[in-house]
């Protein structure tokens, strides 16, 4: 007997920079600016730039914990009470899902460089 299939696409995340650049494309689609994202996992603390916040903005903060896991969201402005709600739950999914997440590994060091052929 053949099990129906489905074509749902299943978020893969497998790096940090890859979690938390979802984590604000997610919030971008609801119109919140966000100034930038911190994971701390442990005593690891990574964080993930977006924009320079204005000196004068009213910072908002949003934060999602799982286990040892926290990730703070920035953003540029007060953020309504129902996309609140909705930011605080993706934050905290992208703690839960960050204890899976690897760190990237750094770009190779240029030893020298070769003059053209």
């Amino acid at each position: 007997m053949n099990k129906p299939t489905t074509n749902k696409t299943k978020a893969h995340v497998t790096t940090i920079i890859e979690g938390l650049t979802k984590l604000a494309q997610a919030c971008q689609r609801r119109n919140v600016s966000v100034t930038s994202i911190t994971l701390k996992r442990g005593s690891e603390i990574y964080e993930h730039s977006i924009a320079v916040a204005e000196p004068s903005a009213n910072l908002c903060e949003i934060q999602g914990r799982c286990e040892r896991a926290i990730v703070t969201v920035i953003c540029n402005s007060p953020v309504p009470v129902d996309i609140n709600a909705d930011l605080k739950s993706l934050a905290t999914w992208a703690a839960s899902a960050s204890i899976d997440w690897m760190v990237p590994a750094p770009p190779p060091t240029l030893v020298k460089e070769q003059a053209p052929l």
